[in-house]
């Protein structure tokens, strides 16, 4: 059993995990035997160049895809062992998500859109407007609740989407090039917000980006090629690259 198991403190744990791709007859390796723990604590960050699998290796994290061999465990759950049904009631539960392109719904409000997650999950009516203001607050979006997105900043978009993913408390939370579409002085207030309300909540924060300023918030960065982690002094120097 990989040394892995036995790390402390871990939100997510995979060892030798493998993910490929058909299309027609062509098999296309994506994920080549990935060993890796990612602490409940701080902002970890999976960075490397488009096609390098950090996208796909976020997706097995957030139980969106399956990986086609290893074990993957999160938040001390083996995620294998869960039906369909069970595993998309364990996202819902445990796991927040922050997209490059917002993925607001265009017809509800900002408020409607922090609440619309509640909603699903059968929380009452006045838990749901309570735990929606405080999060549209704590992004600093109080006075534009009744906005529609087309009505907003890109900036203020991903505000919403941050309001959104941790409005149900989750114990994980994955973004995926959260700065993307964003210029880098929004970028940066973006990343700052999500330094603070991570370390506010106590949440395990996982990004994938291959921006340099993401990186330099980061508490760890695990740089990826080819489908594979690099070895840890390459890993270092990529920071820096």
């Amino acid at each position: 059993m990989s040394k892995l198991y036995e790390a402390k403190n871990a939100a997510v744990v995979l060892s030798d995990i493998t993910k490929s791709y058909r299309v027609g007859s062509i098999t296309t390796p994506v994920l080549r035997g990935i060993d890796l723990a990612i602490s409940r604590e701080g902002l970890s960050v999976l960075c490397g160049p488009s096609g390098s699998g950090k996208t796909t290796l976020l997706n097995l994290i957030g139980c969106i895809d399956r990986p086609d061999q290893g074990k993957l465990t999160v938040l001390d759950t083996d995620v294998a062992s869960l039906s369909d049904n069970e595993l998309s009631d364990f996202r819902r539960e445990n796991i927040g998500y922050i997209f490059q392109n917002f993925n607001l719904l265009p017809v509800l409000t900002a408020y409607e859109n922090v609440e619309y997650p509640l909603q699903l999950a059968g929380v009452g009516a006045n838990e749901r407007k309570a735990l929606s203001e405080l999060a549209l607050s704590q992004v600093g979006l109080s006075e534009h609740r009744d906005k529609f997105p087309s009505q907003l900043s890109g900036g203020q978009r991903q505000r919403v989407a941050i309001a959104r993913a941790l409005v149900k408390r989750p114990s994980l939370v994955l973004a995926d090039e959260p700065t993307a579409n964003l210029d880098s002085e929004t970028g940066e207030s973006i990343i700052s917000l999500i330094k603070q309300l991570q370390s506010q909540h106590h949440i395990a924060f996982v990004i994938s980006s291959h921006d340099q300023l993401v990186r330099q918030h980061a508490d760890r960065v695990y740089s990826m090629r080819d489908g594979q982690l690099l070895p840890e002094q390459e890993a270092r120097l990529a920071q820096f690259a």
